[in-house]
């Protein structure tokens, strides 16, 4: 933060979802009065009461700070949270079956533009498909309303998401077409204390922006795992060709570490969606639709690796089932799709293990344990599929003496080569491809 002081707004914010909570909590740190509304009553019960929804770090403390300080409230009732709130921020769900939906957005400000004293400022928090926010604006004038709507993408990381928020790289406004740059004062000012630049764009730009801005990094992770297969086809160290593309700073480093593909709720959702929109639009799109298919086939690839020399009776055990590290979200995970292709080759006994994830909602058929020894016991081989730091230090010796052979697919280069080979593993990685059978040399980073 910088030294400007603090912000002192009012704001509501509907959803109290992953991007509307980690939005109210860090706004009511900025010094902002924030209300915190949402129609799931247990949660916001739980949320009184001091329990988080989900993991996040940092979020817990967050928000029991803002409480404590009286500027973070919970409610279920949109109009008493509403009432005399100088800007609503809209952050509800956009995610309906992997699909991208404004459903929910549309819903609430139809609620919005219904109340006796429509809020003069709403701002959406959730991603919007490109064209949305005219549509909004649209129906907004269509009812006679004076209300401003503004589009405020965020670009906050699950795992790292108080931390983006509090120091972003740049804060996108979107607005209507024609609005001058001083129309978006009212975020300006929800966001004082914030070293960022603020960038006032229509609204088509600001859609775009936040919707390109994931595509971009879908599409390098793709191309991560093309490259490491041309690594492992020339025998090429991987971990070294990415850092030496990634010294480019016109590259840089991030996004190009190879896996099972990108996961969560953004990415997925958003090259598809894309997609969606240039088929609408007859636009020639080859590049987002290209990384579409390449992502769906990089888990069925990978099954295809670690069934290599296994027959179908095969017993997998899986760490890692968060579509990332320092989340328990498995919405579009690719731990979860590699576990769906190697069930479509027939393996019939999958145990699994992660150290947030504890059950599956809906996925029965993954069998879930508290402990990484528990879930490698009789194993015939143990995928990492999740970069969690503490699969890099793992008890190799120990885990010799509980599978039935030892085998090991790296899928995010985080094991400890050296420690497993001298425990007796045979290490195969994505991301390091030692030569005939080699020690490669250890690299323990993970995108």
């Amino acid at each position: 933060m910088d030294d400007h002081g603090s912000a002192t707004g009012s704001v509501t914010v509907i959803g109290a979802g992953y991007v509307g909570l980690v939005t109210a909590a860090c706004l009511a740190r900025l010094g902002n009065t924030v209300r915190c509304v949402d129609q799931n009553r247990p949660r916001i019960a739980s949320l009184r009461s001091g329990k988080m929804p989900f993991s996040e770090p940092d979020l817990a403390e967050l928000v029991m700070d803002g409480v404590a300080a009286g500027r973070l409230t919970f409610h279920t009732s949109l109009a008493a949270a509403c009432r005399r709130a100088e800007s609503v921020m809209v952050a509800v769900g956009t995610d309906e079956g992997g699909r991208w939906t404004d459903r929910h957005i549309r819903a609430v400000v139809e609620s919005l533009l219904a109340l006796p004293a429509v809020p003069p400022n709403i701002i959406i928090r959730s991603t919007m498909r490109p064209g949305g926010m005219a549509i909004l604006n649209g129906i907004a004038s269509a009812a006679g309303s004076q209300t401003h709507l503004y589009y405020n993408p965020e670009f906050t990381r699950e795992g790292n998401a108080v931390a983006d928020f509090m120091a972003p790289d740049r804060i996108v406004v979107g607005m209507a077409l024609g609005a001058a740059s001083v129309a978006a004062e009212p975020v300006r000012r929800l966001y004082k204390g914030i070293a960022a630049p603020m960038l006032p764009v229509d609204y088509a730009t600001a859609e775009l922006i936040k919707v390109g801005s994931n595509a971009f990094l879908a599409t390098k992770i793709a191309f991560a795992n093309e490259l490491a297969q041309f690594c492992r086809s020339f025998g090429g160290d991987m971990e070294a060709l990415r850092r030496g593309i990634g010294l480019d700073h016109r590259i840089g480093p991030e996004f190009l570490q190879p896996g099972l593909g990108f996961g969560g709720s953004c990415l997925p959702g958003q090259v598809d969606l894309l997609t969606e929109v240039a088929s609408e639009r007859q636009l020639t799109a080859h590049v987002v639709p290209a990384v579409a298919r390449a992502n769906r086939a990089q888990a069925h690839r990978v099954a295809e690796e670690i069934l290599e020399r296994q027959d179908s009776a095969v017993r997998v055990t899986i760490l890692g089932l968060a579509f990332k590290a320092g989340t328990d979200d498995t919405r579009e995970s690719p731990a979860l799709r590699l576990i769906d292709a190697l069930k479509q080759r027939s393996v019939r006994r999958i145990r699994a293990y992660d150290p947030l994830v504890r059950v599956i909602p809906d996925r029965p058929d993954v069998h879930v344990v508290a402990d990484p020894y528990q879930a490698a016991s009789g194993a015939d081989i143990v995928v990492v599929a999740t970069e969690w730091p503490a699969f890099g230090r793992l008890d190799w010796t120990s885990m010799a003496g509980l599978v039935s052979r030892r085998e090991v697919y790296d899928a995010r280069g985080v094991v400890d080569v050296a420690a497993a080979t001298s425990a007796g593993f045979r290490v195969r990685s994505l991301v390091r491809q030692p030569a005939d059978g080699a020690v490669a040399k250890d690299t323990s980073s993970a995108a």
